[in-house]
């Protein structure tokens, strides 16, 4: 007897930059969290001027961490601006 069920056809691969994405948020979101947590507990343990002189000097350390957040919250802003306008797309249609 013949098989009726149709042949699988070759779907194509989910979007993989939508996982590679969402993969990059979520390590720069621990990354923030992780040095945030380092500097907490070494500013805790040995005093703020150390936490300077780890990173090397206070400029260097103020620039590391700003531009790791602002890049962690840029990219969350850009996937809730996205979605955003999802939503106002499915409504208008």
């Amino acid at each position: 007897m013949k098989d009726t069920k149709p042949r699988a056809t070759y779907k194509k691969p989910k979007q993989n930059r939508k996982a590679i994405f969402a993969t990059l948020k979520i390590v720069m979101s621990v990354a923030v969290l992780a040095i945030f947590g380092i500097i907490f507990y070494y500013a805790a343990t040995e005093g703020w001027e150390s936490v300077f002189d780890w990173f090397g000097g206070k400029y260097f350390c103020l620039v590391v961490i700003v531009l790791l957040l602002a890049v962690t919250a840029g990219v969350w802003l850009w996937t809730i601006v996205k979605k955003i306008k999802g939503l106002n797309a499915d409504e208008q249609a």
